[in-house]
């Protein structure tokens, strides 16, 4: 149903969901509206995330400035909790936030690496909108790695 999803992309992004919360898709046709998957595929319907063609890049610059407007925030968020410590910038279900960002950041001072790629989708205005990563962007982000490693990301489009 997904053959343009590299094998990298379904085990580390779509997978887990998949576990977790269940495929209720029997049809590419089917609509994504109104469940979790809708969301998880970046608002875009089922079709179109299945038709998105996928590249592996890697960005040598930190590029806030290309964030969708909804993953900018949600980044700003976690960088005000994490790194500003402003519990006040909380975003909806935070349990285990702190660990995940703590373990990415022990990792990558461990490994001047990222656990796994960042996975993202390229946007209307060419926009990077997030899918999965914001923890690991951060812990980029405080541990100042632009400055060493390039940024890695699975980017749909």
């Amino acid at each position: 149903m997904l053959p343009n999803v590299p094998d990298d992309v379904f085990d580390l992004y779509l997978f887990p969901f998949i576990n977790s919360i269940g495929w209720p898709f029997s049809s590419i046709n089917d609509s994504a509206i109104g469940t979790n998957w809708h969301w998880r595929f970046g608002g875009l319907s089922l079709k179109d995330f299945s038709e998105l063609i996928w590249k592996r890049m890697k960005y040598s610059r930190v590029f806030m400035d290309l964030l969708h407007p909804d993953s900018y925030a949600d980044i700003n968020a976690l960088i005000k909790l994490h790194i500003e410590g402003d519990l006040t910038s909380c975003m909806g279900n935070i349990t285990g936030t702190k660990e995940r960002f703590s373990w990415h950041v022990q990792y990558m001072k461990r490994t001047n690496s990222f656990f796994a790629p960042v996975v993202g989708i390229l946007t209307e205005g060419n926009y990077i909108r997030i899918l999965d990563g914001g923890h690991r962007i951060v812990a980029f982000i405080y541990l100042k790695l632009y400055e060493k490693i390039p940024f890695d990301i699975w980017l749909g489009k």
